[in-house]
């Protein structure tokens, strides 16, 4: 059985494009070890370039994402941001509870980063995929009920309830995305324009399949 990967206690843009590195390999089901057998790198130098404390050169990461079945333009554009991020934001914060005082919930001083940063999407490829990721957050927050939820986020708890239990075949409003992130002490910039990167993905694909339908029918009586 392989060794498990250290957590990731960093906040920040490199740790956040680490946990991102991680999430790709383990939706491609792959070792640290079949990993490193697939590119000819290091167990130790595929674990340092996810451990989120420095950001790994470009050759590293392109060998890791396209071995994992990335796309090397997107992941070059994610690294490129985190670089760039990096030398703005701060990499740490101290170890313990973390306040939300300045930002005028002091509901959030209950909230632990519990095992690194927040959960986020980047391998989900649909509705139910992208829903499943912000139950992980909510399980991430550590599993605050729907009343309490909804009480952070300023909304009625049958509109979190719905939210919570929608049908997974389509996204929900990305401002009840990011709200629902926020009332789980998701609060870093970086994290939730991640999130509603990912939405925006999902919901042009979602456009285009509608497209599709609409047209098939005439492709079908003209053929």
């Amino acid at each position: 059985m392989s060794r498990p990967e250290s957590t990731i206690d960093n906040i920040g843009p490199v740790a956040d494009f680490a946990q991102q590195l991680r999430l790709l390999r383990q939706h491609a089901a792959l070792s640290l070890r079949q990993l490193a057998a697939s590119t000819g790198l290091s167990t130790a130098t595929l674990s340092v370039a996810a451990a989120g404390q420095k950001l790994p050169t470009w050759e590293v990461t392109k060998t890791y994402v396209q071995a994992c079945g990335g796309d090397a333009n997107d992941w070059r554009v994610r690294w490129e941001y985190a670089g760039q991020s990096s030398r703005l934001v701060p990499a740490t914060v101290p170890h313990g509870r973390v306040s939300r005082v300045a930002s005028g919930r002091p509901w959030g001083t209950n909230v632990r980063l519990l095992g690194g940063p927040a959960p986020l999407p980047v391998t989900a490829e649909t509705a139910c995929e992208f829903m499943d990721c912000l139950l992980r957050v909510k399980i991430w927050a550590g599993d605050p009920s729907v009343r309490a939820l909804s009480q952070r986020a300023g909304l009625p708890p049958s509109t979190m309830q719905d939210f919570l239990r929608r049908k997974r075949t389509k996204l929900p409003a990305v401002e009840m995305v990011c709200a629902f992130l926020e009332a789980c002490g998701v609060e870093d910039p970086n994290v939730i324009a991640e999130w509603v990167y990912v939405w925006r993905r999902l919901k042009f694909a979602e456009a285009g399949q509608r497209r599709t339908r609409v047209e098939r029918p005439d492709s079908i009586s003209t053929g």
